[in-house]
C-alpha cells in the first residue's frame, strides 16, 4: 500500500483547522510529534510536523488538551464536557487494545492449527 509521506500530518492539520474555525474555545498550542510546542500566539503552524495535541484555552482561563479527533472536535464544539472526552478516550483504547488481541490470538491460533495438521 503506497502513502503518500505527509498523509498524516495533513489529516491532523485539516482536524486542527476545524477545531479552531468551530471551537467555543482558544487555540493557543499546539503539541507536535517529539514534544515539540507550537505557541499559536506567536507563530503561525507548520502543516507538516504531526499534530499530538491542542491545548484549548477556555473563558476561565483553563487549559484542555485535545487530540485532533472527532472526539476533540466535539469537545471543542461544546458538545461534550471535558470529562465525557477523557472517558471516549479511554473507552476507545481499551476497544483498540481489545481488538489488537484477539488479532493476535486468531492469528497465533490458526499458525498453530497450520504447524499441527501440516507438520
Amino acid at each position: 500500500m503506497c502513502v503518500s509521506d505527509h498523509t498524516f500530518e495533513m489529516q491532523a492539520y485539516h482536524m486542527f483547522e476545524k477545531i479552531s474555525s468551530y471551537s467555543i474555545y482558544l487555540p493557543v498550542k499546539l503539541i507536535c510529534m517529539g514534544n515539540e510546542i507550537v505557541d499559536l500566539t506567536a507563530e503561525e503552524p507548520d502543516s507538516f510536523k504531526l499534530i499530538e495535541k491542542i491545548v484549548l484555552k477556555g473563558n476561565d482561563g483553563r487549559l484542555y488538551e485535545v487530540e485532533p479527533s472527532e472526539n476533540g472536535l466535539k469537545f471543542a464544539q461544546g458538545q461534550l464536557t471535558y470529562q465525557e472526552y477523557i472517558e471516549l478516550q479511554k473507552t476507545a483504547k481499551k476497544k483498540l487494545m481489545i481488538y489488537l488481541s484477539l488479532y493476535t490470538g486468531v492469528f497465533f491460533a490458526a499458525g498453530w492449527a497450520f504447524i499441527e495438521l501440516f507438520m
